[in-house]
């Protein structure tokens, strides 16, 4: 192919745009997910959490798929879903409103690890007509408390550690946010399987996705929004990684007491699960969701 360019300058801006092409980072066609789809019947959205992608959901697809039209997002950024340019928690929760109302889904049920409960929270919030039964799976309204112990921490006085958490990943490399991962497996999962899954889903990951998403999950509190919520809400806590029985005792009440503005929501919790627990327990993860969804 032959280009014929009229003059110096024509070609010096050729050039130019060549350059800043070619420097750009590949980025996704600017939306914040893929959607993969399986089933049929009741529409459930599947939202994976940090660093995770739509396989953290395996054992839930397998056992619903014969009852439900199952939508597993795969977050832009990670897992190797190519980065947008701008990501954030809140246009995640925009851009899965946008897909609601496109795909014309009745009231789907959002089931959320982690972030991806907080997103389901954050939707069901800003929404509430919306959607059906949320399942926040070891998310809370807000994070903060889990750094502090107290839940009359503020976004105010997490701000701080939320910027030093957000410049500290932004300077990692895939490989060494897996090894910041690897690090802390055992909080994650004590699923040998499991585990390398969340360290290679990590190290294709982009940190500085991770580290935006970090710092708006950080400074993003929804205690008192979730009282826009009337339908069923239920917050499922992991307290595997708790040194003992006092500590979890703690955190139970934590966990509570960020529900006390809700008008339909429960806690239940799994004192030997990790974090990731759709790969520790999936039987009884399947089997709670069956209860909350009355399948």
């Amino acid at each position: 192919m032959q280009f014929y360019f009229r003059n110096l300058r024509s070609l010096s801006c050729y050039c130019i745009a060549l350059l800043v092409f070619m420097a750009m980072p590949a980025l996704a066609d600017e939306n914040m997910f893929k959607v993969k789809v399986v089933g049929s019947g009741k529409p459930i959205i599947l939202i994976p959490g940090m660093m995770s992608s739509g396989k953290v959901w395996e054992s839930v697809i397998g056992h619903f798929e014969a009852n439900a039209e199952l939508h597993i997002l795969s977050v832009a950024g990670f897992d190797g879903v190519s980065p947008v340019a701008k990501p954030s928690l809140h246009r995640l929760k925009n851009e899965i409103i946008d897909y609601i109302d496109r795909k014309n889904l009745s009231r789907p049920v959002l089931v959320g690890h982690s972030m991806g409960g907080l997103t389901a929270m954050l939707i069901a919030s800003h929404q509430p007509e919306q959607v059906g039964t949320i399942v926040s799976i070891d998310g809370l309204p807000f994070i903060g408390p889990v750094f502090t112990g107290s839940n009359g921490t503020n976004v105010e006085n997490l701000r701080p550690q939320a910027e030093q958490m957000k410049a500290y990943f932004s300077s990692l490399s895939p490989e060494q946010l897996a090894q910041q991962t690897q690090m802390g497996i055992l909080r994650h999962t004590t699923d040998i399987a499991g585990q390398n899954l969340v360290i290679q889903m990590a190290s294709r990951s982009d940190p500085k996705t991770s580290a935006a998403l970090m710092f708006d999950t950080m400074t993003t509190d929804i205690r008192k929004q979730i009282s826009k919520i009337s339908q069923p809400l239920l917050l499922i806590g992991a307290f595997g990684a708790m040194p003992d029985d006092q500590a979890k005792a703690n955190a139970r009440k934590t966990y509570q007491q960020q529900l006390v503005s809700a008008q339909n929501a429960r806690l239940i919790v799994h004192n030997e699960s990790r974090h990731f627990v759709m790969l520790d327990v999936p039987d009884w993860l399947n089997e709670q969701l069956e209860k909350a969804l009355e399948m």
